[in-house]
């Protein structure tokens, strides 16, 4: 094949044209690497930062009865951005969580389109959030709800015509899907008087904003409590909120929380599932097994002798509850001796009790080291106030039993508990012979004692075996003291 003079100058134009075109390729990348170097640098002005924080509290505001509050950003990046400090505010203004150092990590110019653009809803995703510190409020409100759920209230939504006209307000839904605490403090009074004064480490959560509701939800992590329970709590737990918005026809929103709950309250290990809905709260408490000694971290000089299983259950609104309690008394041999409880508590300082009783089964010194050592079975109803100085009111009928070795007719009991002191009134069922006896026993140790009997015939009465005839009349009192 004969070589053509055409065909060199055909190759050099092809390569004039490639280098042309890399010479403008060149030239175009040099302007968009300069284009977004300039607005990466401008993101990061205070005029910019200042537009950005007043844009996403515009955004934020349209959302909730409450308000989340950016009081500062420290940096605007193509890929996130860090706020020195954020607030959330319930609808009467006041502060329910404060956050500070907050780096979050997202597709700023993403968001900053959707932010900008018509025609659709609105949708904000960031990817991942960090925040150093957190402070939470949980108090209630004049309203009975929860401060902080009150704050995500969504907002009444405006009427809008049917369909709705072009440029109508957007939809706008925030997902946070992790989001990473490193301390979280939590304070308030959940239950006056009961001060909740927890620290919480190493917190995972994500959020989810949206017309249908807001939820959060915290995964188990490490808590640390120290006024709420009577002893400091250890452990770990989870925590879930969801708030719906109000219902056609004028019903409130629906505020649900709810949390388990596995920690050492002292020195006692415990179990703990909690849910709360519109200020009304189920609960459940599970000791699996503790000793006197383990008890008395709780309740110092309580007296128990015997270990303890014990479950309890609470029902009702804030702080008025019906309560359930199921204890096992675990002897040193023979089968549990049972205690049951089922009344109303009233969550006030100091705590205030009514309910009714039922013991199988129960040796008296196993309550009370003070008490003698016996068998009784008893239903009744105990009344009071359990605070620093308990105060205390039980009325109780015992079955035949077993005090001291010795048989014990059925008897009727008053039982007053008052600054650490017992007084008990005590009648006896006695066949033929019925007893009355009174018992004082103070603080200290020292005991006082009076009873007596009348018997109208001393042959009906089974237990003096006929010893003789006629009536009797019986009067004893006395004092023990220590030593």
């Amino acid at each position: 094949m004969r070589s053509s003079g055409t065909t060199p100058r055909l190759l050099g134009r092809i390569a004039r044209a490639l280098r042309g075109i890399g010479a403008a390729a060149v030239v175009g990348a040099g302007f968009a690497s300069a284009s977004v170097g300039a607005v990466a640098l401008h993101l990061d002005l205070p005029p910019t930062r200042r537009v950005v924080r007043e844009v996403v509290n515009e955004v934020l505001a349209s959302l909730f009865q409450g308000a989340i509050v950016v009081d500062a950003i420290d940096h605007v990046r193509l890929t996130g951005v860090e706020v020195g400090e954020a607030h959330v505010v319930g609808p009467r203004g006041d502060v329910v969580i404060r956050a500070r150092g907050i780096h979050a990590r997202a597709d700023v110019p993403a968001i900053v389109a959707a932010v900008i653009g018509r025609g659709q809803d609105l949708t904000i995703t960031i990817a991942r959030v960090r925040v150093d510190d957190a402070e939470v409020v949980v108090e209630p409100t004049a309203t009975g709800a929860i401060g902080i759920a009150e704050a995500f209230f969504p907002k009444p939504a405006a009427r809008t015509p049917d369909p709705p006209r072009p440029g109508a307000a957007r939809a706008v839904r925030v997902f946070l899907p992790a989001i990473e605490v490193g301390h979280g403090s939590v304070r308030g009074l959940l239950a006056a008087p009961r001060a909740l004064d927890a620290d919480v480490t190493r917190l995972a959560a994500s959020i989810r904003i949206e017309p249908e509701g807001f939820t959060l939800d915290v995964g188990r992590t490490g808590v640390v409590d120290r006024a709420f329970l009577p002893a400091k709590t250890v452990g770990t737990a989870d925590y879930h909120l969801r708030v719906l918005p109000a219902r056609a026809g004028g019903d409130p929103p629906v505020v649900r929380m709810w949390t388990e709950l596995v920690a050492q309250i002292g020195a006692v290990q415990t179990q703990a599932r909690a849910t709360l809905e519109n200020g009304w709260l189920t609960a459940t408490i599970d000791v699996p097994y503790a000793s006197p000694a383990e008890l008395s971290s709780i309740v110092p000089g309580i007296g128990v002798v015997e270990p303890v299983t014990l479950r309890g259950e609470i029902d009702g609104p804030i702080p008025s509850f019906d309560v359930k309690v199921a204890a096992l008394l675990h002897p040193g041999w023979g089968a549990p001796r049972e205690i049951h409880a089922e009344g109303r508590v009233e969550a006030s300082s100091p705590l205030r009790v009514d309910a009714e009783f039922t013991l199988r089964d129960l040796d008296p010194s196993a309550v009370d080291v003070r008490l003698p050592v016996g068998r009784i079975a008893a239903e009744g109803r105990v009344v009071g106030e359990i605070g620093p100085v308990p105060r205390l009111s039980v009325d109780a009928r015992t079955s035949a039993g077993i005090i001291a070795d010795q048989l014990v007719p059925p008897a009727t009991v008053h039982l007053d508990l008052v600054h650490g002191g017992l007084v008990a009134g005590v009648t006896l069922d006695e066949p033929g012979a019925p007893i009355e006896g009174f018992v004082d026993l103070a603080p200290g140790g020292a005991l006082a004692f009076e009873g007596g009997a009348e018997i109208p015939s001393i042959g009906a009465a089974p237990r003096l075996g006929r010893v003789a005839e006629g009536a009797a009349w019986l009067r004893v009192s006395g004092t023990l003291r220590e030593g």
